[in-house]
């Protein structure tokens, strides 16, 4: 069973981390970045993304980046939607 637990970032003081866990092992992070998240794992299987998300989820395994796991980053743009007809829609901005 895949359960959170938040935990104070190791290096980075006043930062929080979501450590993910599967039968009480860790077997992921979720850190904050500038404008989104970073999920960190070296068990990541694949990464798939709805065929309609009008967002950006990169995936990479980039070894100088640290921790140097395989990791997906995540962007935020925060605004104004609706749902229609089961989707998302994105509004202007005020």
């Amino acid at each position: 069973m895949i359960t959170f637990r938040k935990k104070p970032h190791r290096y980075r003081a006043g930062i929080e981390i979501v450590e993910v866990l599967e039968d009480n092992e860790v077997i992921g992070a979720i850190y904050p970045t500038e404008d989104g998240i970073k999920i960190v794992s070296a068990h990541i299987s694949k990464n798939t993304v709805d065929k309609d998300f009008a967002g950006e989820a990169i995936a990479f395994d980039n070894p100088t980046s640290f921790p140097p796991i395989p990791s997906v980053n995540i962007a935020f743009e925060p605004g104004p939607y609706e749902i229609r007809g089961g989707k998302v829609v994105k509004l202007p901005k005020n």
